[in-house]
Formats: C-alpha cells, sequence, structure tokens
C-alpha cells in the first residue's frame, strides 16, 4: 500500500492510486509546466480508512433503495455518510504517512538526523497553508467532468486541521450533487485520493478552454480571467472578464471587460476572505496583452500534452503563471442545438449552455429555496452554486446574476442539456417569481407566454466544422462504427455500434496486476469486474472487446524483478507473458464469467500479440464458459498465417494497424530519425490488409481494425471499405468524422459499382 506520493512521482498510469486530477498534475509537471509543489494522499489511505472502521456496508446500506431524484432524500443519505466518515478515527499508521508529507512540503527534506533533532528545529517554524482538493478515479474524464461535484479547502494550516479536511473531501464523494451526478451518468462508485499543494497569493487567476465549449470551435480559445484566486469564477460568483483568442496564431479576437465586484484572497493571517475590489479596477482589465500571449503559448504546450482540447484553471502569483488544473473538455465532440426565438426581449445575458426553455421562474433568494423547486421550473439566482446539479434532472433552465462560461455549473449544464444564461444583470430584480418566460441559444429571457413563441431558428453547430450548419440526416454505414476506449469511464458515447477495443492498461499497470494475481487475486478480478462491467453494461447489448494485459516490460522498469528489454515492443508481452504468467490471465477470465453471470454477456476477449496458433489453444483451454476469443493482428507473420487461425476457429480478428505497420516495415514511429519512414499506406501494409481481410471474409471471422491515425489517411478508409472490412475502431472524439468518411468511401463503392453494371 502507498498512502502518499508527491506530484513529481506521478503520471497516468497512477491514476487509480491518485486520481485523474493529480495524474494529469504529474503529466504537467513530466513536461515542465509550472504546478505548484505538493503531494497526494492516495486511494489506498482513503480506502484503509473505510476499511479499517468497518465503514463499506454501512455505506452501502444508507445508499440502498434511493430516490436520486429527490434532493431531499439525497440531502439526508448524504448527511449520514459524512458523519459516519468523519467520526471515525484515521488509522495512526495513515496519519504518520501524512505528517511526514506534510512536513516535507513545508520544511523541505532535511538532513540526517534523529527525529527528536528534528522536531527541535521544526518546533519553531510555521508549517505551510495549503490547499485540499479531490481528486477521484472518476472526476477530469472526457465525458464526465464531475466538476464542482466534490469539495476543496483553501488556505488549511497545521496537520489536525489538514486531517480534518482530508476527511472532509472524502465526504464529499457521497454529496448529494456527487451522488446524483454518478447516478445520472451510470458511473460506479469511485475511489478517492486528495491533493495537498502550497497556497498561492494569487493576483489574477481564471480559465482557459483551448476549444470554444459554448460553440464546439476548436479554432478559437475562450480565456475568463478576474482578481484573486480563481475560486469565484469557477463557482460562478463573479462575471469575470471574457478573451477570445485565434487558436493558429494568438490574436484576439474580441473581449469583454465585465464590472468584477468581489475577489478572494489570503489575509495577513493566512485565512480566505472575500473583498470588494477597488473601483478603480471593478472595470479595469485583468490581462494584459503580454499575459494573454504567456497563457496562449502555455495553453497550447498543455494541449500538446494531452492531445485533446482542455480546460485549464491558471493563476499568477508575482507575476509567475501557475497551472491549477487540466482536464479534457466533456462536450467538445458534441453537436449542440442553437435554438432562437422572437418576441420582447426583457433581458440578455450570456449563453453559457445552449438550448431553449420555456416555463415559469423560481426566484431563489437562498439555497433554502431550492427545496420549493417544482419540476420544469426555470430557476433565477444571483450566482450559482454546487448544490443546484441534484435538480438539474427536473427543472428546465437556470438563470444567474453574475457567472461566466467556464464555472463548474455551466460546464455540468453543457454536459447535461440544461439552457444556463450567465452575467443576466439584475435578472433577479427584473423577473418575479412565477413568471412565464421563454430563454433561448442566444442568451436572451422573453416575457412573452411560451405557448406564443415559436422557435425561428434551428440551427446545428458541428464540433468538426465549427460552423453552423443545417440540420442533417446522420450518415448511416454498413460498416460498423465502433469505439476504441483506453479508460474505464468514458460515457454516454453516442451513435457507435460498439467497443472495438477496451484497454485498461493504464490502471490495472499502476496497480501492479502481476503482484495482485498472486498475492490478492480477489481484489484484482473486483477491479476488472468494475472497471469492464461499467462500460459493457452501457453498450448492451453491442459487444465490448476487452483486450487481455498488454504492458511492455519498460513500463515496469522500475521494478527489481521485471528484465531488463533492449526493444520492449518486441518482447515479452502480450499473450507470450500472459501464458507464463497465467495468474492475471486467469483472473480477467474470472472477472468476465462472474459478468457472465450476472446477465452482463456481451463482452468480448481480445488476445495481443499473437504469433502462433497453439497460443489460443491454450488460452480456450482455460474457458469453461461461452466467450468469443478473437486475436490481435499486429506481427506480420500472424497476417500470413492467418488461414490457419481462421481454421483453428477464433471468432474475429482485430488488425492493430499501427503495430502491424512498425514492424512490417522496421520503423519506430516516435522515433524522430525513422519517423519519416512510418506509413500505414505503403503497399505492403495494403498487401497484408486485404490479405487479412479477404481471407477472414472467406472462412465467415468478423474483421476490425484499430488505429488513431486512420482519419488523417482517407484514402486507406476508402481501401479498407473496398477490402470489406467489418468494422473500424477510433477514439470517441473521432467517430462522427469516421462515420462521414465511411459513408463516403460507400456511397464511392457503390456509385463505381452501379457505373460498371450499366457500362457492361
Amino acid at each position: 500500500m502507498q498512502y502518499t506520493l508527491n506530484l513529481e512521482e506521478i503520471d497516468k498510469s497512477s491514476q487509480l492510486l491518485v486520481g485523474s486530477k493529480a495524474s494529469n498534475l504529474g503529466d504537467l509537471i513530466k513536461a515542465s509546466i509550472v504546478v505548484p509543489q505538493g503531494f497526494v494522499v492516495t486511494t489506498d489511505a482513503f480506502k484503509t480508512h473505510i476499511r479499517n472502521n468497518q465503514l463499506e456496508d454501512k455505506i452501502k446500506s444508507v445508499l440502498e433503495n434511493l430516490d436520486f431524484e429527490s434532493p431531499q432524500k439525497l440531502e439526508e443519505r448524504s448527511r449520514e455518510i459524512e458523519s459516519l466518515i468523519l467520526e471515525c478515527e484515521m488509522p495512526e499508521f495513515v496519519k504518520n504517512y501524512i505528517r511526514e508529507a506534510y512536513d516535507e512540503l513545508s520544511f523541505g527534506k532535511e538532513p540526517n538526523m534523529s527525529k527528536q533533532a528534528l522536531d527541535i528545529i521544526r518546533a519553531g517554524r510555521s508549517r505551510a497553508f495549503v490547499a485540499v482538493r479531490s481528486s477521484a478515479t472518476i472526476e477530469d474524464q472526457e465525458a464526465a467532468s464531475f466538476a464542482g461535484q466534490f469539495t476543496s479547502y483553501l488556505n488549511i494550516v497545521g496537520f489536525d486541521k489538514l486531517l480534518e479536511a482530508i476527511k472532509r473531501s472524502w465526504a464529499s464523494i457521497y454529496s448529494p450533487r456527487a451522488i446524483f451526478y454518478r447516478n445520472k451518468n451510470k458511473i460506479q462508485e469511485p475511489q478517492i485520493a486528495v491533493i495537498i499543494q502550497k497556497m498561492l497569493d494569487s493576483e489574477k487567476s481564471g480559465v482557459i478552454f483551448t476549444a470554444d465549449p459554448t460553440t464546439n470551435n476548436r479554432d478559437r480559445k475562450l480565456i475568463e480571467a478576474s482578481w484573486g484566486l480563481c475560486q469565484p469564477i469557477v463557482s460562478g460568483l463573479v462575471t469575470p472578464d471574457l478573451y477570445v483568442l485565434d487558436k493558429p496564431t494568438g490574436q484576439i479576437l474580441g473581449k469583454k471587460i465585465n464590472r468584477k465586484k468581489l475577489l478572494f484572497k489570503k489575509d495577513q493571517i493566512g485565512k480566505t476572505v472575500i473583498e470588494t475590489v477597488s473601483s478603480e479596477k471593478q472595470e479595469a482589465p485583468v490581462l494584459s496583452d503580454t499575459d494573454l500571449t504567456k497563457l496562449h503559448e502555455y495553453s497550447n504546450r498543455i494541449e500538446d500534452v494531452f492531445g485533446k482540447p482542455q480546460d485549464i484553471e491558471w493563476c499568477i502569483e508575482r507575476g509567475r503563471l501557475f497551472i491549477l488544473q487540466s482536464r479534457p473538455i466533456t462536450t467538445i465532440s458534441k453537436n449542440i442545438v442553437i435554438q432562437e426565438s422572437t418576441g420582447e426581449v426583457l433581458l440578455t445575458g450570456c449563453p453559457a449552455s445552449s438550448g431553449l426553455a420555456k416555463s415559469k421562474t423560481k426566484i431563489l433568494k437562498s439555497l433554502e429555496d431550492l427545496s420549493t423547486v417544482q419540476p420544469g421550473d426555470i430557476i433565477v439566482s444571483r450566482v450559482t452554486n454546487p448544490a443546484f446539479t441534484p435538480y438539474l434532472g427536473k427543472i428546465a433552465g437556470i438563470i444567474t446574476d453574475e457567472g461566466g462560461v467556464t464555472s463548474h455549473t455551466a460546464i455540468v449544464c453543457r454536459e447535461f442539456g440544461i439552457p444556463f444564461i450567465v452575467g443576466a444583470g439584475n435578472a433577479t430584480q427584473v423577473l418575479q417569481d412565477n413568471q412565464e418566460i421563454t430563454i433561448d441559444s442566444m442568451g436572451k429571457i422573453y416575457t412573452l407566454k411560451p405557448e406564443s413563441l415559436q422557435p425561428t431558428v434551428e440551427t446545428v453547430l458541428e464540433p468538426q466544422t465549427q460552423q453552423v450548419v443545417e440540420r442533417e440526416q446522420e450518415d448511416f454505414t454498413a460498416t460498423q462504427i465502433k469505439v476504441s476506449l483506453a479508460f474505464p469511464f468514458d460515457q454516454n458515447i453516442q451513435g457507435v455500434d460498439g467497443v472495438g477495443l477496451l484497454g485498461l492498461e493504464h490502471f490495472l499497470k499502476s496497480q501492479n496486476p502481476t503482484y495482485l494475481a498472486k498475492e490478492n487475486p480477489e481484489e484484482l478480478i473486483l477491479s476488472l469486474v468494475n472497471n469492464i462491467g461499467n462500460i459493457a453494461r452501457q453498450f448492451q447489448p453491442k459487444q465490448v472487446c476487452y483486450r487481455s494485459l498488454d504492458i511492455q516490460t519498460n513500463e515496469f522498469e522500475n521494478q527489481d524483478d521485471e528484465p531488463k528489454e533492449a526493444n520492449p515492443l518486441l518482447g515479452w508481452h502480450g499473450v507470450r507473458r500472459s501464458l507464463e504468467q497465467q495468474e492475471v490471465l486467469e483472473c480477467e477470465l474470472a472477472a468476465i464469467q462472474r459478468l457472465n453471470r450476472e446477465g452482463v454477456t456481451n463482452i468480448a476477449y481480445l488476445l495481443p500479440f499473437v504469433l502462433n496458433v497453439e497460443d489460443v489453444r491454450k488460452v480456450k483451454q482455460l474457458v469453461t464458459f461461452p466467450l468469443k476469443i478473437g486475436i490481435s493482428v499486429e506481427i506480420p507473420a500472424t497476417a500470413l498465417n492467418i488461414e490457419n487461425f481462421c481454421k483453428d476457429g477464433v471468432d474475429f480478428v482485430s488488425i492493430n494497424l499501427n503495430n502491424l505497420a512498425q514492424l512490417t516495415l522496421g520503423v519506430d514511429r516516435e522515433n524522430p530519425n525513422t519517423s519519416g519512414l512510418y506509413s500505414e499506406s505503403h503497399p505492403s501494409i495494403i498487401s497484408l490488409l486485404k490479405q487479412t481481410i479477404s481471407t477472414c471474409k472467406t472462412h465467415g471471422v468478423k474483421t476490425n481494425i484499430v488505429c488513431a491515425g486512420l482519419l488523417n489517411t482517407p484514402e486507406l478508409v476508402e481501401r479498407l471499405v473496398e477490402f470489406g472490412i467489418d468494422s473500424i475502431s477510433v477514439e470517441p472524439e473521432s467517430v462522427k468524422e469516421i462515420k462521414t468518411l465511411v459513408s463516403r468511401a460507400e456511397r464511392k463503392l457503390l456509385l463505381e459499382k452501379a457505373r460498371t453494371t450499366s457500362q457492361s
């Protein structure tokens, strides 16, 4: 068990141990991005606290038969669980690890000396003020951000107060909003780590979206900024300055300088205080052109680290830029429906989440008024609050006087498809309780009764084209389009024919599956049941293809018993390793069998890096229940020998195009000295693809292809369709694009056949 880790020690491979937020910070540090110094109290610490105090069954009992649509019931059950977690004593050995990490963060590493000497030296020093922030294993994902659903604590100082804040952060995964959000997204109960970082005294702070989340325009960046700490922006307590940048050049396309009335800051004794912004700064721009240039450059680097549009929190202290958080933009791959109405406009704000809502208002003067909200109401409030989340299942929309488009509530409303207008000024004063209004995607609030209004414009903003276009019929393809998932928490992926590849290596390697399979197989089996089952249940009855463990030895190189290999790609991994270290393979099969008994029967099992038919036979001998077994074609010899695999009874074949191309051409595509020689469209690759697909079709074996670069080679997509590939698997954000390419290729093929027939 590891109870604390420094941020410098972690990366994406540590996600199960430190959560998504922390692992992202670790990746940023490795990319030389400046992040506040800190450490993580791991999920092991949380699990140990729950287990040692025998809370697991008690928590399950409290959540049993819960009405998730009742905010009042959620509140009651949440308080019960919070009391259970807070009232129990944290195990002493866990406290000791936290104390040691906190002392090191506060005082630095001391030379070797006795504990008594250290205690004397440190007695006259003050411990560091820290921020305590959640890092759950399921937050900051591409389809579910959990933005604002867990609790953070600022300016915590002293060991006892730190322990209390950690326990409260643990308890926040059972807050009413977190329980509701998790249930709405069909996400199983998470584990939680806690990030402890030195507090900064921010002069200015804000949020960058490296694509416009309100229109999904990937060529524009949005930056919101305000004075002091970032808390008022993400909480929607102020209407921040808004800057729009051209993404390729960093040119300022527009700016709106708003009146920023409040700021959060650290006072002289370290407490977080709310102050009124001085009159000369309220309407002054927060960011200079130099600031904007620096933010533009940093955000480009950060997006390059993760390879996807990012939602980034930042702050500036004494002129130095720090990155506080980076996560994927959750709605970037969705179409946005823009609905505009006509009539008398009473108020106008900024549309933080698009949509049309017609209903009566509910003016909130305090959070206590939430209990009177009725289904279909439009909430009108001075500011937002995370407590709104449990009500998103029943309300029609939200209007706030203050707030920006990057706030936590704005993010969640976009995920849930709830219209949200921010920065409406004095909506709480102009609008009356139970007044019938209509709000639209342009940020307009109409006073006329909803039945007298009709939408006059309905357009769709498509995430890839970034243009306003007429609604068009979805592309339909004979070739199945499937999704490739590297994490088990991608949610609500629409318009696909199943999961062509579910690989859990990022999670399994952080647990050291080989060790677990030998020492605690039940823990590994339960982890697999949860992670595979989470995805398989969502896609039922569509097939989910789980790839058996395929971790190369260099990914375990810090472990003494791991062999050192000069070329890990050609080494001991895939099915060849699974058959020698059979414990992991047996755990995987046991997990799939349990799910099968629970009625989850849509899981297929993919064997990676297969060379010999005999390997498949050995695996089949271990299977005692109905299970489709396929092979990954990534070695040229396997492609050339594909007929023998088909005759021996494999159920399906999945082509790993990246590996097949590298091994066929003898090229490392990540090596700058050879990457220029890499080509998935090389004649030798085309020949192997054609032979593999054709042979499989002859024997009635389904074929799938997995490749991250297919969107860049439309001509290769055409060849795959021509050869008769049964399915193509891509990343979630590429589904729409690949569907369009395949649809065009199929139409072209049909047209060519029709012309050939007519000429003959």
